[in-house]
């Protein structure tokens, strides 16, 4: 029972902290204009704007891993939490700066 409660404890924390970085992302991702650039044709673009449609997918099952995780490993858990938040917050600018010409 115990292990259960701290499972979903460490989940509820950690979506407050990755749906917070990604509101920081999104708003990152409207800022540098990259909304207007995934309307384009171009296949490299397509297949960014699929795999920013399927974030919002993604990142609860992710979440919901690294809680997994940190039954065994709190350390592991926050390092893969911080990777992850890094990850999204630092997409929108790679993805700036990869297709700026």
């Amino acid at each position: 029972m115990r292990t259960g409660v701290g499972v979903i404890v460490r989940f509820v924390l950690y979506v407050v902290l990755i749906a917070i970085a990604f509101v920081v992302a999104r708003a990152e991702w409207s800022a540098l204009g990259i909304d207007a650039l995934t309307a384009g044709s171009d296949e490299a673009v397509a297949r960014i704007a699929r795999w920013h449609d399927r974030l919002p997918v993604a990142l609860p099952f992710a979440t919901f891993v690294i809680a997994l995780v940190g039954e065994a490993s709190r350390m592991l858990a926050l390092f893969l939490l911080w990777v992850l938040i890094g990850a999204i917050l630092t997409a929108p600018i790679a993805i700036a700066h990869a297709t700026a010409s």
